[in-house]
């Protein structure tokens, strides 16, 4: 059986497809702005948690742990990298956090 479609109803097709296309489009335009707000908001807390580590007394270790940190390895990462245990490298991210909160509470950051 061979079905005739009429001209009327591929245009509504075609206008159907089309405002789909355009809502997939608005999505995809809303999707790359939030990407680009999360990555500005990102760079901004990675400014500000840097000049709070600079104004923070830290030991070697809980800087350098920091810093590995801050570059994007995890705490398991950094454990195998410097050949400690994982609870040492934890400790460590701890207390130097716990200081730089009040580094950041003193300065009013």
């Amino acid at each position: 059986m061979k079905k005739f479609v009429s001209e009327a109803w591929l245009r509504k097709k075609e206008r159907r497809e089309l405002g789909m296309m355009r809502e997939y489009t608005l999505v995809l335009v809303e999707g790359e702005r939030e990407r680009e707000e999360v990555a500005r908001e990102r760079e901004r807390a990675g400014r500000l948690v840097r000049r709070i580590l600079s104004l923070t007394p830290l030991s070697e270790v809980q800087r350098e742990v920091m810093e590995m940190y801050l570059r994007g390895l995890s705490l398991r990462e950094i454990a195998r990298e410097r050949g400690v245990y994982f609870r040492a490298v934890q400790k460590s991210f701890q207390s130097a956090v716990r200081k730089m909160r009040e580094t950041a509470r003193l300065h009013k950051i």
